[in-house]
């Protein structure tokens, strides 16, 4: 694999494809590629055949041996990373313990995470030192799960969120 240099732009894809009938797996399937390192190429020709949750597993995983076969390393680790995408979390054992700035991104039309239930997370969330809530919008091209159509806003709005508090605690 290459080594990747720092001193090159990084460059975010924009944009979606419609790949899958079922939103959440089409949005998935978007993500591999404009965020994990998978190709069109590969995703496109078996994204109908991903109906159930082992159907993804077993599709991503096939993409990911044929990638290290070809010695697509990059390729490979982002099918196998995202074959175990739909294991579910739980935030509420731990939320009492976190105590560090926190920032939460949501999207207004998101199929996967309804941002109007963010409300039980912040409130989950008693021992933070600060909460951020940044909603963004389809004005934005960001409306989806992870903000796929529009990465570079998002991390924009990250790399200033983290210099506002790092202004913050230097005061």
């Amino acid at each position: 694999m290459d080594k990747y240099d720092i001193s090159q732009p990084v460059r975010l894809k924009k944009g979606v494809y419609k790949l899958n009938a079922e939103r959440n797996f089409d949005y998935q399937l978007n993500r591999v590629i404009n965020w994990d390192g998978g190709r069109i190429e590969d995703v496109q020709p078996i994204a109908n055949r991903i109906r159930t949750s082992e159907d993804w597993k077993r599709e991503l995983i096939a993409l990911g041996d044929r990638a290290m076969q070809e010695n697509r390393i990059q390729n490979a680790i982002a099918y196998y990373r995202m074959s175990e995408f739909f294991i579910l979390y739980d935030l509420e054992p731990v939320a009492d313990k976190i105590t560090r700035h926190m920032l939460i991104v949501g999207a207004n039309q998101d199929h996967f995470i309804d941002y109007r239930l963010i409300g039980r997370e912040i409130n989950m969330l008693k021992n933070v030192k600060s909460l951020t809530f940044r909603l963004f919008t389809d004005k934005e091209d960001a409306q989806n799960h992870c903000n796929v159509g529009n990465g570079k806003i998002v991390l924009d709005t990250i790399c200033g969120w983290i210099e506002q508090i790092d202004r913050e605690a230097a005061e």
